[in-house]
Order: structure tokens, then C-alpha cells, then sequence
């Protein structure tokens, strides 16, 4: 499996505070069956100041950590990226870093409250130059719980969108888990992620949420959740 969102790096956010923890969330992704794993420390929030290059840095580190201790699992480099007025303008610039850095899709964190229009012209902005935006975990934005057309506004734009495997499984709470689920039936998820931060707390683990997502969608959906759109965008020209 790949997981397309996870705070695993060390001592860049609320993810793993230690080098040590990290090595540990690695080895039970693997354990899970997770092969890949998208590192999206979070980018672009005041209380975690980030580069580029710091996550670049981090990943190169750990995955020569991980080849020492034999563990079989591929950091890619990633972010997920506050919605922030200037966003499209650091992404210009070169601040921002997309999904292997390849400059073709990225992850946005939307706040709970957020205007409409202007999120929308931030998306086909990136759209208009052929990045496509990834929505973090929608099903716990306050605003898509309530009114579900915005996501499917953004998807119809050419936006994609990715669950938390908790919220699936209802370690998020009702609305969360009610949400997941509706996104689920109407095909407005792409890919869902663990959006793990912790061994206990959010840890790296998928196989769970994926026995629920093959009641919801069916088996094949359900792959295609955690392998086949996770592989597309790694394997982009």
C-alpha cells in the first residue's frame, strides 16, 4: 500500500519528535503492508516554520536510516499546505514543495471556516499552471461536513481529495465518519491516507479502515484507495 499523507519526519511539526520514534512508525507501516510513504509535514502554518529544502533534507535522511536498519519502506517528499491568501504566489517562487518535488500535484489543508470564492480561484490557479490540488482530509472540514457540494465543486474542477483511515473507521467521531462514508459512495475520494503524527495517536496504519472502505465501495474500490491512485502520482512524467 502507499500512504499519500503522513507526518513521519522528525522535528518538523507535531509529527514524531525524534529520529527514534520515526524509525518505530516506519517499521509498523511496513508491518501494515505499506510500501511507500508521502511525508506531508505541515507547510505554510506560523507555528511550524518550513523550506523546501528542510523536507527534502529530512526525507534523504531517513530513507538512508531506514536502508541501515533494513526496513523496507520509500519516503517520498511532500508537504500539506495551510490555504493561506498567497499561496499560488510562494508556489511560483519555488517555496512550496509538491509531491516527489515533482511539481505536479500538492497537498492543501483547508481551514474549518473559509470563503468559497477565494479558495476556489487559489485551486484553478494551480490547476491553470498543471498542478493539481489534493484536499487534506475533507471529511473533518466543518464547512464540507456541512455542505458536501463544495467538495464536489473542487472535484469537478480537477482538484482530488484524500480520507483519513480514522475518520473512516470512526476514531474521528460521527460527522467525520458520516462524511467519509458519503464521500465514499459518491466518488469524491481518491486516496486515503493515515495522516499519522504518532505510534498511539494517528499511527501509521491503513489495513483497518481499508476492511471498512470494501463494505462501503466494494475491493476493488477499496485497492484503489490505498494503491492504485497513490502509484499515479508517483509515477507522473
Amino acid at each position: 500500500m502507499i500512504d499519500v499523507h503522513a507526518h513521519i519526519l522528525p522535528n518538523l511539526d507535531d509529527g514524531p519528535s525524534s529520529i527514534e520514534e520515526s524509525i518505530k512508525m516506519c517499521r509498523l507501516a511496513t508491518e501494515d503492508g505499506i510500501r511507500t510513504v508521502i511525508a506531508t509535514p505541515h507547510m505554510l502554518k506560523d507555528m511550524y516554520p518550513l523550506s523546501r529544502q528542510d523536507v527534502i533534507d529530512k526525507v534523504d535522511v531517513l530513507n538512508t536510516i531506514l536502508k541501515e536498519h533494513e526496513i523496507d519502506l520509500k519516503i517520498v517528499p511532500g508537504a500539506e499546505v495551510a490555504i493561506v491568501p498567497d499561496l499560488f504566489d510562494r508556489f511560483m517562487k519555488g517555496d512550496l514543495i509538491t509531491v516527489g518535488n515533482s511539481k505536479r500535484h500538492i497537498f492543501i489543508e483547508l481551514t474549518d471556516y473559509f470563503p468559497e470564492k477565494e479558495i476556489t480561484s487559489v485551486l484553478k490557479s494551480l490547476l491553470d499552471e498543471n498542478v493539481i490540488p489534493i484536499i487534506s482530509h475533507p471529511e473533518r472540514n466543518i464547512t464540507i461536513q456541512n455542505n458536501l457540494s463544495i467538495l464536489e465543486k473542487f472535484v469537478e474542477m480537477g482538484a482530488l481529495s484524500q480520507l483519513t483511515a480514522m475518520s473512516i473507521t470512526g476514531d474521528f467521531g460521527y460527522r467525520a465518519q458520516r462524511s467519509a462514508t458519503k464521500i465514499l459512495k459518491r466518488g469524491f475520494s481518491h486516496f486515503t491516507a493515515t495522516d499519522a503524527h504518532s505510534l498511539l495517536w494517528r499511527p501509521p496504519v491503513l489495513s483497518k479502515a481499508m476492511k471498512r472502505i470494501s463494505r462501503i465501495i466494494g475491493q476493488e474500490k477499496a485497492r484503489e484507495q490505498v494503491m492504485g491512485s497513490g502509484l499515479n502520482i508517483l509515477t507522473v512524467d
